[in-house]
């Protein structure tokens, strides 16, 4: 049975009624005033979020017909023989962009049950879990952080059901061995991670980013590189294609989402936030290796941005630091004084609300509610 919501071919309603929640939520638990209260409002949020994006129909995701497909494919060849071919491709034929541990995962959950629609919804509810999880130990206010997700990610994540789950392992598990400073658990979470998606290997730079005390003439030298690589990204972009050759359909062809020029003003945006709050993230002591995470992510994020003009797909590589961002960034509008921080954050929620609306009226098909 399936429960249409929105207007038309939109499904922007539940979406901004989700948001509007989380809001309501926050307040009515005091998340901000008590530590039960954040906690409170992570447990709810994590699950009513995780059930409203899990029992969505596929058909409602871009890609999630096709990901249905994929699943009913691993049903019929069986977990054995997905385990053989994971073995082959990663132990005997050394092809890591083969990505077969996500065909492994649907196989064995198979053998649990074989509805899509089920895995869909545990993948929604784990990766909510560990969301919420995250943004409770390391954000200092998990409402902006909730809201800066939704507004970013509504649309888009459990379209990339494979990249949700190698964001779960490599970013949610593997940040926590940053701020340990354990290279191998991470170097672990980002390979399991690959097996889900290759892009998960953009992720590893970040813990010796991590490492390195930010200074005024690193962070300079970082935005230098960043403009470098915008000027030369018409000629770094074909060299991409020959040592990525196993992406080459993202190389081989010009594609432009209806929401590209939107990511992009997003990114930039954000990164010269950031950016421009520099001292504040260099010197603060609380919170040292949350704001070296944010500085260092905005400063990835900035570099891969140009290569989006060439293809929209990149900003797949840019969701593993917007994840962090999302964490991370409300410590920076929290460093306002008290009556500049209340504008800050109003401001940002009002920006997030219209980023959230704009995202929305791209949307093709409308929010159904799938109960097989």
């Amino acid at each position: 049975m399936r429960l249409r919501a929105g207007i038309g071919r939109n499904g922007l309603i539940p979406y901004l009624l989700n948001f509007i929640f989380l809001l309501v939520l926050y307040g009515v638990l005091d998340a901000k005033g008590t530590q039960s209260g954040k906690r409170s409002f992570c447990i709810v949020a994590a699950i009513v979020e995780g059930v409203f994006f899990g029992l969505a129909d596929p058909a409602c995701y871009r890609d999630g017909l096709q990901y249905q497909h994929l699943f009913e494919l691993a049903g019929f060849s069986g977990l054995e023989n997905e385990l053989s071919r994971f073995w082959q491709a990663y132990f005997v034929d050394f092809q890591f962009s083969s990505e077969r541990g996500f065909y492994v995962l649907m196989a064995a959950f198979q053998c649990v049950s074989e509805s899509y629609v089920f895995f869909q919804f545990c993948v929604s509810v784990f990766f909510f879990s560990l969301l919420y999880r995250f943004f409770y130990h390391h954000s200092k206010d998990p409402l902006l952080s909730s809201l800066f997700f939704t507004a970013i990610f509504a649309f888009a994540f459990m379209s990339l059901l494979r990249q949700t789950l190698a964001i779960c392992i490599a970013v949610l598990i593997g940040t926590e061995f940053i701020y340990r400073r354990k290279a191998v658990p991470f170097l672990i979470c980002v390979l399991v991670a690959c097996t889900m998606h290759q892009s998960a290997l953009i992720f590893l730079p970040l813990y010796w980013l991590a490492g390195v005390e930010p200074s005024r003439g690193r962070v300079a030298f970082g935005i230098a590189c960043a403009v470098a690589v915008s000027l030369l990204s018409s000629v770094i972009w074909p060299l991409a294609s020959v040592i990525l050759g196993d992406y080459q359909q993202y190389f081989s062809s010009s594609y432009k989402g209806s929401n590209t020029s939107l990511y992009f003003l997003l990114q930039v945006v954000v990164a010269a936030f950031v950016l421009l709050h520099v001292r504040k993230v260099s010197v603060e002591e609380d919170g040292l290796m949350g704001n070296r995470i944010l500085l260092y992510s905005s400063l990835i994020m900035l570099m891969i941005a140009p290569f989006s003009q060439y293809n929209s797909n990149v900003f797949r590589i840019s969701y593993y630091y917007f994840v962090l961002i999302a964490c991370f960034l409300p410590a920076l509008l929290g460093s306002y004084l008290a009556h500049g921080r209340v504008v800050a954050q109003v401001g940002f929620v009002a920006v997030m609300l219209c980023a959230l609306a704009l995202f929305g009226v791209q949307t093709d098909v409308p929010y159904e509610v799938f109960f097989a």
